[in-house]
């Protein structure tokens, strides 16, 4: 009966041309996001108009991700229950590679992938009336009707795609292809955004590091145009892997940081403290390589943010190799460092390999995840009694801000400030995720 119900809303509005109610749920990182705002911007534009519950909707979208197993299997029971409403799906994102386990779960969905986000409206369209149809032609996301942000942030893509080819890596596979956004057309949404509000610009893409190689630029001479742009807010660079920045000239991209409107922060994913697994691995760098990096940052700027990614478990990694993973933890004591547990992804090279067992990946994981709070809490730590002026960007429990190093201070429950406004603020304690504030 609910299905019947969902084919006749489908018919009529697809009949009579009344625009339809739509429902987005985002997954995943700040790329994904960026997409979302994009397919908000298309359907919002076409007369669409977005609802805040699934009840209300017309048509349920999801933007999916897949780049762990959890998260998948997560979506996937998501789905299913989306489809027993008997409402009309779009599935996007990065799961939309696996349609066969998407099937399983939402038979009549329509799936939009990656690179055709483009075709969102006609998505719709083929939604409502259970067409169930497949969109994956590639084309291009650039000069695409885009929401602006409502609040202080605004995540602007610089590229999809990597030069990469890590073993473990399925968002690879759902974005095989290196698209960079042209710099004239990435310093343009900057300035729109910035026309809108925006006081933090968050810089997405796979890999930061691989911008501009497929039109004949490069990610420094991008940061010097967006940076020499009038006004006060911050960037935020994303992940840039560190072959990257050997091949950008490591003084000429570091000095890019000396700007005012740069916060200081390096999300430089190392992934294992030994090199033996880094090779399996297919990371395309060394730990020395990585290192030579992180020494530098935190030699010009010794109170910015290091931030790296780790896989525990990775296939072959030995008793040895974790060990000097925890080394490497130790040694660095990273401001942030995200820890992943190593699962097989379909289509992989390393879903190929001998596994280790999930016993011995969980117990590698809590030792790796108590050495990375601690260094966290400590780094934090070290900041009381510092003072801060933070940018205020986010309501979460409190109110949180940003200093220019990118350290969250938490503001007090009763702080009564604006977001994408500026609070003077004393360090009065730290937990590992953030420190805590009081009101100057």
């Amino acid at each position: 009966m609910a299905e019947l119900r969902g084919c006749l809303i489908g018919t009529i509005l697809a009949g009579t041309g009344l625009m339809a109610k739509y429902h987005l749920r985002t997954y995943g990182c700040t790329l994904n996001m960026a997409d979302s705002d994009i397919m908000k911007g298309m359907l919002n534009t076409a007369g669409h108009v977005e609802v805040e519950t699934e009840d209300a909707a017309d048509v349920l979208i999801v933007n999916s991700c897949q780049v762990k197993s959890s998260t998948e299997t997560k979506i996937l029971n998501k789905l299913m229950q989306l489809n027993s409403t008997g409402k009309p799906i779009i599935l996007a994102g990065c799961l939309s590679i696996n349609e066969k386990a998407v099937r399983k779960k939402a038979p009549k969905a329509t799936i939009v992938g990656t690179s055709s986000i483009k075709y969102i409206n006609d998505a719709v369209e083929d939604a409502l009336t259970f067409g169930s149809s497949t969109f994956r032609t590639f084309t291009s996301k650039e000069n695409l009707p885009k929401q602006q942000p409502i609040g202080p942030i605004a995540r602007i893509p610089i590229n999809d795609g990597c030069l990469s080819a890590c073993t473990f890596c399925v968002t690879k596979l759902a974005r095989p292809k290196l698209a960079s956004y042209t710099l004239k057309g990435v310093v343009r949404e900057v300035e729109i955004a910035l026309a809108h509000g925006a006081k933090e610009i968050q810089l997405t893409s796979m890999d930061s590091g691989a911008y501009g190689k497929d039109i004949k630029t490069d990610l420094v001479g991008l940061l010097q145009e967006i940076t020499s742009l009038p006004g006060d807010f911050r960037i935020r660079l994303g992940m840039i892997n560190p072959q990257h920045i050997k091949h950008l000239g490591l003084e000429r991209f570091l000095s890019v940081f000396k700007s005012r409107k740069m916060y200081k922060f390096l999300h430089i994913p190392v992934q294992a403290g030994s090199e033996r697994v880094l090779r399996l691995m297919k990371r395309g760098h060394t730990v020395k390589e990585f290192e030579t990096l992180a020494w530098a940052f935190r030699e010009l700027y010794p109170t910015g943010m290091l931030s790296t990614d780790i896989i525990v478990g990775f296939p072959g990694e030995t008793e040895d190799d974790f060990a000097q993973t925890l080394s490497l933890l130790n040694k660095w004591q990273f401001d942030i460092a995200n820890l992943s547990k190593f699962t097989p992804r379909p289509g992989t090279e390393a879903k190929k390999m001998a596994q280790i067992p999930n016993g011995v990946i969980k117990q590698r994981s809590v030792a790796a995840t108590r050495i990375i709070r601690k260094w966290m809490k400590m780094r934090n730590l070290t900041c009381i009694g510092e003072k801060y002026n933070v940018l205020v960007t986010e309501q979460q429990s409190t109110l949180t801000g940003r200093n220019d190093d990118y350290r969250m201070v938490s503001l007090p429950k009763n702080a009564k400030f604006k977001l994408g406004g500026r609070a003077d603020m004393a360090v009065t304690g730290a937990l590992y995720s953030c420190c805590l504030g009081k009101q100057l």
